[in-house]
């Protein structure tokens, strides 16, 4: 016998989570089947689809869809995006248009990017030079600071590093640009140990 729903869970209700969880688990499991690869990932309300052809992507898209309406959910295109690359020479995105519930997703190119979960989703997205700047800014701030040299050391490791953590893990910028920090911060470091600058 089917429950009636009369009202929905507040949100941040200690019930809503695990409401949410039981809901949308078998539409997780009905993309994933059987497959040994990832074709879903999913967090709370933000999914991710992966699929190695663009036909079965969009089959995956209106199952998603189907499967989301039955439970009373429904996707906001607007908030969708696509990427699709081939290996393929000129290796690249290709402008492969996918729609979900009739409608048009946005297309990602080369160089454009989205994100998902915080991490920048794209093909040969360029640096983000903002936090590159904001990084050597908060390097450049503590170790000119007139902090005892042991503080220096205490705050990069305590505020520095640990703000580092996430690009670092999700591999956001390029390894040139952890070469530039590494380069900026490196003399500092030394000169606050009172190394001489060829110590390694």
């Amino acid at each position: 016998m089917p429950i009636p729903i009369v009202s929905g869970v507040r949100q941040g209700c200690p019930l809503s989570g695990l409401l949410f969880n039981i809901c949308i688990d078998p539409l997780l499991r009905s993309i994933q089947g059987s497959a040994a690869d990832h074709r879903i990932l999913a967090y709370a309300d933000d999914l991710l689809l992966l699929s190695p052809s663009p036909g079965e992507l969009q089959e995956h898209l209106d199952q998603v869809c189907a499967l989301a309406s039955r439970i009373g959910l429904q996707f906001n295109p607007q908030k969708c995006f696509s990427l699709h690359v081939s290996g393929v020479r000129p290796i690249g995105t290709r402008p492969t248009n996918f729609s979900i519930g009739g409608a048009p997703i946005r297309t990602l190119t080369d160089g454009e990017g989205s994100e998902f979960l915080g991490k920048p989703i794209g093909f040969q997205l360029p640096v983000d030079e903002d936090a590159v700047a904001s990084y050597l800014n908060m390097c450049n701030a503590i170790m000119t600071s007139h902090l005892a040299p042991w503080q220096r050391i205490d705050a990069l490791k305590s505020f520095f590093y640990p703000a580092m953590a996430f690009d670092m893990r999700t591999n956001r910028l390029q390894k040139s640009a952890w070469t530039r920090i590494d380069d900026f911060a490196r003399p500092h470091l030394k000169s606050t140990l009172y190394l001489p600058p060829e110590a390694a």
